[in-house]
């Protein structure tokens, strides 16, 4: 399952996004830079499916056009918080320790380079993997989310999540704003869904940011209007 989350309100722009859509990767987290930041394309809450055989997944990756960022550009994927789990029962994320018999990491890693959050883990150095634009300005990798337990034991069935932000080097260009990814460990997808729509309740989606702000602006001026 590759699913993004977006507002309803970002039908708006249905016909703009699938003109964008047939450059990246499908299933990919969508890469732009507007109000020179990097931004993730009409969402900032993403889901994936860990194997139950492995504990990984390579998806979601991330692509962008041709021409995004400047070519061969440092790209840097940043842990921002530790690993959290999905309780059902009470509704909540809570720290992987406190649900079931062990105290579960996400191992993030691309070839020999790797972060390893905890339950503990916050940002902080070693956090990061950075990795180039190709020669036309493109971001396209595939990192691998692997699921670990300490020791010989075996991770516990359910949905985690990570928080991350993207950053370059490239001038004029800001970091991006958090966002999340929230992965499935052999849990119930309602389960899952869930822990996505619990994430996404707490984290404004740019589009429903953006018209938040216009809906105050506009009662702004009709309060100044009414005076």
């Amino acid at each position: 399952m590759q699913r993004f989350i977006a507002s309803s309100i970002i039908a708006m722009g249905l016909s703009s996004s699938a003109a964008y859509a047939q450059h990246v990767h499908g299933g990919d987290i969508e890469l732009e830079i507007e109000d020179n930041a990097i931004v993730t394309h009409g969402a900032r809450v993403f889901e994936g499916e860990l194997s139950t055989v492995t504990a990984s997944t390579s998806s979601p990756g991330f692509d962008s056009e041709d021409g995004t960022f400047a070519p061969n550009t440092p790209v840097t994927l940043t842990l921002l918080s530790g690993l959290d789990a999905w309780d059902s029962a009470t509704s909540t994320f809570v720290s992987p320790g406190s649900l079931g018999s062990v105290a579960e990491g996400l191992q993030i890693y691309n070839g020999n380079v790797s972060v390893l959050p905890d339950a503990i883990n916050t940002a902080g150095g070693g956090n990061t993997l950075t990795v180039n634009t190709n020669g036309a300005g493109s971001w396209h990798e595939h990192f691998t989310f692997s699921l670990e337990a300490p020791g010989s034991a075996t991770p516990d069935i359910g949905v985690y999540r990570i928080e991350l932000g993207l950053s370059t080097t490239q001038s004029g260009v800001d970091d991006s704003l958090p966002f999340w990814i929230v992965l499935n460990y052999g849990d119930s997808e309602f389960n899952h869904e869930a822990a996505v729509d619990a994430t996404i309740a707490a984290v404004p989606e740019p589009a429903t940011a953006g018209l938040l702000a216009l809906g105050g602006l506009m009662a702004l001026r009709r309060r100044r209007a009414s005076v």
